[in-house]
């Protein structure tokens, strides 16, 4: 994906469980977020819950390189691990059995861009020069196979056409707690070859 890095918004590539009988106490969450307003920009983050509470462990990334180009956001989840990768480099690895036990829901692959109501990530923000977008070249996805320890590649979308009906689900009129903006369907779109937001 790649960013036009405009202050106070967030463009992200995640995982989320969204139910049945979705439970904030039961979250389930591993996030790539790019926050321009912050100094870091990059950041990780891994929601889980136990049933009693939910907790997160977040990181910063210093990536250090020019996020206005493309770079390939990786994350492998497996019952032993969950890894980030920037540009197939590992910059983080969470490997503690309390939180993976806990993180084991099925989860759904998003992409969204959106406006944050909070510091520090909506410092700075200003609304000129709109409208901004955010860009991904593709997605891969791969099922992890617990018996050989190998990934298995599913399918890949390289975005030549946008597919809502059988592996995407574009919203129209939703938002969420703490983003100043609602997401609609005639915002997303594909064209050379990348979907775009």
């Amino acid at each position: 994906m790649r960013s036009g890095l405009h202050k106070g918004t967030v463009q992200s590539f995640f995982t989320w469980w969204d139910g049945p009988n979705w439970d904030y106490n039961e979250w389930n969450e591993i996030d790539w977020e790019l926050a321009p307003s912050t100094s870091e920009t990059t950041f990780t983050n891994l929601y889980y819950g136990t049933g009693s509470y939910r907790a997160n462990l977040d990181q910063y990334i210093n990536t250090d390189v020019d996020l206005t180009q493309f770079h390939t956001y990786e994350i492998e989840w497996t019952p032993h691990h969950v890894i980030w990768r920037f540009d197939n480099y590992e910059v983080r690895r969470v490997e503690d059995p309390a939180v993976l036990v806990h993180l084991d829901k099925y989860k759904t692959l998003m992409m969204n861009f959106w406006v944050p109501t909070f510091n520090p990530w909506n410092i700075d923000f200003d609304p000129s020069g709109w409208p901004w977008q955010a860009h991904y070249d593709w997605v891969e996805f791969s099922t992890y196979n617990t018996s050989n320890g190998q990934f298995e590649l599913q399918w890949k979308d390289e975005f030549d056409s946008l597919d809502d009906t059988n592996r995407w689900f574009v919203s129209d009129g939703w938002t969420f707690e703490s983003n100043d903006v609602t997401f609609v369907r005639s915002n997303v779109f594909v064209e050379n070859g990348e979907l775009v937001l």
